[in-house]
């Protein structure tokens, strides 16, 4: 739900009318003598409405205001960088933080960034950061305190977003004729350019083991950090037809680690297999 500032309208509304009517003495309750201001039946002291002139001199209660009075407190929408993910064992030096906000052409009341990066010309939407040497998980956090006291508000809408740069390791697959790729190297050798960053061990694995003629192994390989499969499935069905390995895997960015090499027991023909990891 929209948050309002509403003060405005109703005070310009409120002076329009008693400028409209001409007189300002005699308000009221429903039928003031004198010819002032009255306000519609139902209306009582104490009661906080929308106001809407009923007539030349009443005032009545409203039962909206238009979209177009509507003005959203203001507050930031977006804060992203320009790297994202990368493999583990990268460098990342430089990154571009990059921000917006929800009535963008209007500059804040005040924004910083922490990690160092401090307080910003409020007209600022990005900033480049150099020579960082970046090699674990970074998070920024940016904080705003919005415009609204602009539009009549009491204070300044804070609002707060994150953007990170994350490291990850690769899991690879593929298929071979050879059934004795079990040690890191050979994975890296056979499988390197398969590559994908993945978080966790739970994955689909796609392959094609008609290529050379058929007569293919299935291999994967992921982080022994990710642990062990629970189980796994070939075209939505338990298959445990394979076996494990475990050896020391140096990535192409020269980040060292252990992982799980499984390789199927009876080699497949089919060009179109999912073997999915839980």
């Amino acid at each position: 739900m929209k948050k309002f500032l509403l003060s405005i309208c109703f005070i310009c509304f409120w002076v329009s009318v008693f400028a409209d009517s001409g007189q300002v003495n005699n308000v009221g309750q429903p039928g003031a003598p004198g010819g002032g201001i009255v306000f519609e039946e139902g209306i009582n002291v104490g009661d906080n409405f929308i106001s809407r002139r009923a007539g030349i001199s009443t005032l009545g209660k409203g039962t909206g205001i238009s979209e177009a009075l509507i003005i959203p407190l203001h507050a930031l929408s977006s804060f992203t960088n320009n790297v994202g993910t990368v493999e583990i064992g990268s460098i990342v030096d430089d990154v571009l933080l990059s921000w917006t906000y929800n009535r963008n052409a209007n500059d804040p009341f005040s924004q910083q960034i922490d990690q160092g990066v401090g307080v910003l010309a409020n007209n600022l939407r990005q900033i480049q950061l150099n020579n960082l040497g970046i090699i674990v998980n970074t998070t920024w956090t940016i904080d705003a305190v919005g415009d609204d006291e602009s539009y009549g508000a009491p204070a300044g809408n804070p609002s707060q977003r994150i953007t990170s740069v994350l490291f990850l390791p690769g899991v690879y697959h593929g298929v071979s004729q050879a059934n004795d790729i079990d040690t890191g190297v050979e994975v890296m050798a056979n499988f390197g350019p398969s590559i994908e960053l993945d978080a966790n061990r739970q994955h689909v694995y796609n392959f094609d083991a008609s290529v050379g003629g058929g007569n293919n192994y299935l291999y994967i390989a992921y982080p022994q950090a990710y642990g062990n499969p629970v189980n796994t499935q070939i075209g939505g069905f338990d298959f445990n037809g394979y076996e494990t390995f475990v050896d020391n895997l140096i990535n192409d960015r020269g980040f060292a680690q252990n992982y799980i090499i499984l390789k199927t027991l009876d080699v497949q023909n089919d060009n179109n297999i999912d073997w999915e990891i839980f």
